[in-house]
């Protein structure tokens, strides 16, 4: 949808690309039951965006929001194959107390360790957090 926005209306924010979504939702019902799962997903990528930007605003960035759960510190673990962990379900459940949708616990915990907050290596790792 951006790439058919003009540079301007990029900058302009999450308004104007509702407005976008909105007008090509009314061209999209024609093409069937299909695309309210599309929908769905852009509607959930504009609301989220909308609390990200309000948790930069309140927090003064993301990353501050999201290191503040572990006090600064990366949490070191064991290599396991877990798919979440305390930390991403807090984490999931305060992002998801504010509105975000499609950003649960497994989600959070791929990012944690994307990141680099959360850093579970194996010891066959050559990773330098391993050692």
């Amino acid at each position: 949808a951006s790439a058919s926005l003009s540079c301007h209306e990029r900058s302009a924010g999450a308004d104007v690309v509702d407005l976008h979504v909105r007008t090509s939702r009314k061209q999209a019902v024609e093409w069937g039951n299909w695309c309210s799962c599309l929908w769905l997903l852009i509607d959930s990528a504009i609301a989220n965006t909308r609390i990200f930007l309000q948790i930069q605003a309140e927090q003064g960035s993301f990353a501050a929001y999201a290191w503040g759960f572990t006090g600064n510190n990366v949490v070191r673990e064991p290599y396991t194959q877990r798919t979440t962990s305390p930390l991403s379900d807090s984490l999931s459940r305060d992002l998801r107390r504010r509105g975000m949708r499609f950003f649960g616990s497994t989600t959070a915990y791929s990012w944690l360790q994307a990141v680099g907050i959360i850093s579970a290596h194996g010891p066959e790792c050559d990773s330098a957090c391993a050692k």
